[in-house]
């Protein structure tokens, strides 16, 4: 607990799975995806409060500037970044 976390792909799969296990861990989750609605979702599974989220694509700079800017306004600092496609965000 105390910790802020961040989810690439948080409406489904692995992104999902990790939002929800940081949640019920006692993070806060940041999560961003594609899909406003699939986003929801997986944020309904998360303790209320846990989770918010910003429907955006990681490969889209702004998109990605807007999820670190509210991450930081919302939680104040970022412990640690998690991400579900570490691999097509570093090596794309």
């Amino acid at each position: 607990s105390g910790r802020s976390v961040i989810v690439t792909g948080a409406g489904s799969g692995i992104g999902r799975a990790l939002a929800v296990g940081f949640c019920a861990d006692g993070a806060q989750v940041m999560g961003i995806g594609r899909r406003q609605s699939h986003l929801e979702e997986t944020s309904q599974l998360c303790a209320a409060g846990r989770m918010q989220f910003v429907a955006g694509d990681v490969a889209q700079p702004d998109d990605v500037e807007r999820l670190f800017s509210e991450a930081v306004r919302l939680y104040d600092s970022n412990d640690k970044v998690k991400s579900s496609n570490v691999a097509s965000l570093c090596c794309s």
